[in-house]
């Protein structure tokens, strides 16, 4: 029963942890040649494909390269997308440097509030496939409080479902 719990709970992390970056449009700070390759490797996800990374990989060095404002925008696809690899470490330092590069952007800007939320989400999403159950707790919270502050009713329950899934794994 815990396995499938697991695999309940992981199903639901990471298709709530997708479907961000459509509702909440922090997506639309890219702009060009980046954002196109970003779509690609979000529409190579969507349709499990394979090596889709690599798309966002290109975009991240083209971002970096161009000195635009939303490194951020791939940096947390660049961690979500490692993550779905089970290439952890690698996965935390891209969140890492996204929560950096948050940092240096308008946050009155909505779509970098949602930016926020979701970098909060696969973070903890993260946490939650290494087992550190707690963090992930932590985490959830912080991106619901994000969301509720934008008002998008939507996003808030979704947001409330992913952290709700997570207690409903924790054995009390």
């Amino acid at each position: 029963t815990f396995r499938i719990m697991k695999t309940i709970i992981t199903f639901c992390l990471l298709f709530f942890a997708f479907l961000p970056a459509y509702g909440q449009g922090h997506p639309d700070l890219l702009t060009g040649k980046v954002r196109e390759l970003f779509d690609k490797g979000t529409k190579c996800w969507n349709e499990g494909g394979e090596n889709c990374i690599s798309y966002y990989q290109e975009a991240y060095r083209l971002e970096k390269k161009l000195k635009q404002n939303c490194l951020g925008c791939i940096e947390v696809e660049l961690g979500k997308s490692y993550s779905y690899l089970e290439k952890y470490d690698t996965a935390k330092y891209y969140l890492n440097l996204a929560q950096q590069s948050l940092k240096k952007m308008d946050y009155s800007d909505t779509r970098v509030k949602f930016l926020d939320a979701e970098i909060q989400n696969n973070i903890a999403m993260n946490f939650y496939f290494i087992g550190k159950i707690d963090s992930a707790i932590v985490y959830l919270k912080k991106n619901v409080e994000i969301i509720d502050k934008t008002g998008n009713k939507k996003s808030s329950a979704l947001a409330k479902i992913n952290l709700a899934s997570i207690y409903a794994s924790v054995n009390d």
